[in-house]
């Protein structure tokens, strides 16, 4: 997956990522690779992460490293319904 995001940071996309407190992609940030890692912990009941995520997403742009969401997109099968 992370050269997905390098591509990504290649062609000068701000990836965003929420995922679990923790994660492998959590480190994507120090390297420059990712512009932000938003944790959310996936063991909830999924309206409880959905809330959360959303929350996460509305709040982007607001401290200047992001913009508004342009898109999602999910790299994760389990992740499919949440992120529809």
């Amino acid at each position: 997956k992370r050269f997905t995001f390098e591509r990504a940071a290649a062609l000068g996309l701000k990836v965003v990522i929420i995922e679990h407190p923790g994660s492998w992609s959590e480190g994507l940030v120090k390297d420059g690779v990712i512009a932000k890692f938003l944790p959310v912990d996936m063991s909830q009941p999924s309206d409880v992460v959905f809330e959360q995520a959303l929350a996460h997403i509305q709040s982007l742009g607001q401290d200047g490293i992001t913009g508004a969401a342009d898109g999602i997109a999910t790299f994760v099968e389990l992740s499919v319904p949440l992120v529809s």
